[in-house]
């Protein structure tokens, strides 16, 4: 795909292609008196150029999708995605994949991200973008970076995610004081350890390190992801005795502080099926259940998030 295959699909489209001195916006599309217009920045570079051509005709696109048929204009995100869809060539893919670092701190994602973005030409937020349809960035990772590089790159709100990565190291003679996130020697930076106490009176641990499942599905793993990014977590459990899969279903559930300083809750997935068997055999229909967590791991370039948790109950005479 080249700049005059796009210019060539706007003019087939009935669009008009300028250059002009743009001072606010890399490119815009207008529909004027005597037709449609595409303005674009006179000062990007070949790779921006594209992206912003590609990013104008799937507008126009979109201007031609008849209501009657249920078609509703794409937003700036769903675009951008499109782009990358249409732009990312098989062997930059490749590329992508070959060069991708093991990164899991934000900043250390942002930094790597954005100086690919100066040695292929194109915008950060387009980078973002390529990074995540090729499959290296979790789409909650890529809208953290977009909405910092469009707010300001310098602030610590932005530079930071709500919990500091990677975790520190901790030598098999230290011990881990309650509440911290820590690795030992020769553990990777997206494998954290969590040392968090019992709930207070729940002094029964019913299972010591399980899995949550269902993590992958994609409400779940967005939730995941803003909670492993976010500040002052915390988890609970919730039976769901009228889910239709499971009558036993123990769904797990997060609250957190998102980057920008809102209290977001979520289901994060459920306690595996024989955990919640055994609970429902042993454990009576009203004991009451709680979790903390053991293990997180965290997303990076081509790696998913998970989580692994304690289960907790109180004893029958503390009921």
């Amino acid at each position: 795909m080249t700049v005059q295959d796009l210019e060539e699909a706007l003019a087939f489209l009935g669009v008009k292609v300028t250059y002009q001195p743009l001072e606010s916006s890399r490119g815009v599309l207008l529909r004027l008196d005597d037709g449609w217009w595409c303005l674009i920045s006179d000062r990007l570079g070949p790779g921006e150029r594209l992206w912003t051509l590609a990013h104008e005709l799937f507008h126009r696109i979109d201007s031609l999708l008849p209501a009657e048929m249920g078609g509703r204009p794409r937003n700036e995100r769903e675009i951008d995605r499109a782009v990358a869809r249409l732009l990312l060539p098989a062997e930059a893919l490749r590329s992508l994949r070959d060069e991708a670092p093991d990164l899991y701190s934000l900043e250390e994602i942002r930094e790597w991200t954005r100086d690919k973005a100066e040695s292929v030409g194109l915008s950060f937020s387009a980078t973002c973008f390529y990074l995540e349809e090729a499959g290296l960035m979790s789409r909650t990772v890529c809208e953290a970076l977009v909405a910092g590089s469009l707010r300001s790159p310098r602030s610590s709100k932005i530079r930071r995610p709500g919990r500091s990565y990677p975790a520190p190291v901790l030598e098999p003679e230290q011990e881990a004081r309650a509440g911290d996130c820590y690795r030992r020697p020769g553990e990777p930076p997206c494998d954290v350890r969590c040392c968090e106490p019992p709930p207070p009176g729940f002094d029964r641990c019913v299972a010591p390190a399980v899995p949550v499942a269902g993590v992958r599905v994609e409400a779940h793993r967005l939730a995941l992801e803003g909670f492993l990014l976010g500040s002052r977590r915390s988890l609970s459990l919730m039976r769901e005795p009228d889910n239709d899969a499971d009558g036993n279903a123990v769904a797990v559930r997060g609250r957190w502080r998102d980057r920008h300083g809102r209290w977001t809750e979520g289901r994060l997935g459920y306690l595996p099926r024989p955990l919640v068997a055994r609970i429902a055999r042993d454990l009576e229909p009203e004991a009451p259940l709680e979790a903390t967590l053991v293990r997180i791991y965290l997303p990076g370039f081509g790696k998913s998030a998970g989580l692994r948790l304690a289960v907790w109950t109180k004893e029958p005479q503390a009921l």
